[in-house]
C-alpha cells in the first residue's frame, strides 16, 4: 500500500508541475495548450483510480 500511496504523490505532483507550466510545456513539444490540460485531466482520474484502488484494499486487509 505504501507504494500505491507514493504513486499517488508523484502522480499528484506531476500534475501540480504541468498545470503550472501548461503554456511552456505546450510550446516545447509542439502541441496546442488544451491537449497538455486534458492530459492534466486524465492524470487527476487515474490518481482518483488509484486512491479507491487503494481504499478497496484497506478494507479488505
Amino acid at each position: 500500500m505504501k507504494k500505491l500511496n507514493l504513486l499517488v504523490i508523484v502522480i499528484g505532483s506531476l500534475i501540480a508541475t504541468t498545470a503550472s507550466l501548461s503554456d511552456r510545456i505546450s510550446k516545447a513539444i509542439g502541441v496546442r495548450e488544451d491537449i497538455v490540460i486534458y492530459f492534466d485531466i486524465l492524470l487527476f482520474l487515474f490518481a482518483i483510480f488509484l486512491l479507491v484502488l487503494n481504499k478497496r484494499q484497506d478494507k479488505r486487509d
